[in-house]
């Protein structure tokens, strides 16, 4: 997921700028300047203005007051999808997925047309270890929005996590070029250039692998994981000199992450 454990707020912010896209949404949402007004909220995205001042709080990260405040609307409105919908999004970005995916179901079943509802199901879904339903949602959610890099990338993760390498490239190499010509998302271009790596080392094409890897480290160089695996591919390759640079340059963006290294293996 866009990080796996990285996913959570990095998709609230997803999130905020699917919902104002129709009124010219340029901003990063990764960017902590991002912030839809209330009024745009209430626009374009389905939130009357009382959920869409929730929806901050959230984004905001006071999510705990957000529940509180769904709680008391929920009394007076027990059947608003959208609400039921942040509900689960307040669980989820906690990662408390198990909770998330109550919310999130319940508001599928009322709004079964609402985008960012498949999305987070399905990212609920896939790290409570259900890949085939999270695969489901997340083909849906492509229907609605074909070109979001995302849920391609999601779907290659749970291809690559199932053993079906074919189909982790295909989905990979689509969210990369879907990923590659916008400068906001370099972390997320290089998780997926990282992710397309690990696929080919798992087909054993290190030549391959080498060339995605190195490309994940050169768009973004403190992704420790893409030069870890980078680190491994040089040893298998036996190219040790090189294999022991990648390493130093490992070893030292995770002490710029404040991570402790793992074993040499």
């Amino acid at each position: 997921m866009p990080g796996r454990s990285q996913i959570r707020f990095f998709a609230v912010g997803l999130f905020a700028c699917a919902l104002v896209a129709s009124a010219g949404c340029d901003a990063d949402p990764s960017s902590d300047d991002f912030r839809p007004s209330g009024e745009e909220m209430s626009e374009n995205s389905g939130l009357n203005p009382t959920l869409a001042v929730i929806f901050n709080m959230i984004q905001d990260d006071q999510v705990d007051q957000a529940r509180l405040r769904l709680q008391r609307y929920n009394l007076e409105h027990p059947d608003d999808g959208h609400a039921l919908f942040l509900f689960g999004l307040t669980f989820h970005v906690q990662s408390r997925y198990s909770q998330a995916r109550g919310h999130f179901e319940s508001a599928l079943a009322l709004l079964p047309e609402y985008p960012p509802v498949h999305y987070f199901l399905g990212w609920c879904l896939y790290q409570l270890g259900e890949l085939d339903a999270a695969r489901e949602r997340f083909e849906t959610h492509l229907d609605f929005e074909p070109a979001e890099a995302d849920s391609h990338y999601a779907l290659g993760l749970i291809a690559l996590d199932q053993g079906r390498l074919d189909d982790a490239i295909a989905a990979l190499s689509r969210a990369i070029l879907l990923l590659q010509d916008e400068p906001g998302r370099r972390r997320d271009f290089s998780r997926a250039l990282s992710s397309l790596g690990e696929a080919h080392m798992r087909g054993n094409d290190f030549m391959e692998a080498r060339q995605h890897l190195e490309r994940a480290t050169e768009v973004y160089p403190d992704d420790h994981e893409a030069l870890y695996q980078l680190y491994r591919v040089l040893l298998r390759l036996g190219e040790e000199d090189d294999a022991a640079h990648v390493r130093q340059l490992y070893d030292q963006a995770r002490e710029r992450a404040d991570l402790p290294s793992p074993p040499r293996p």
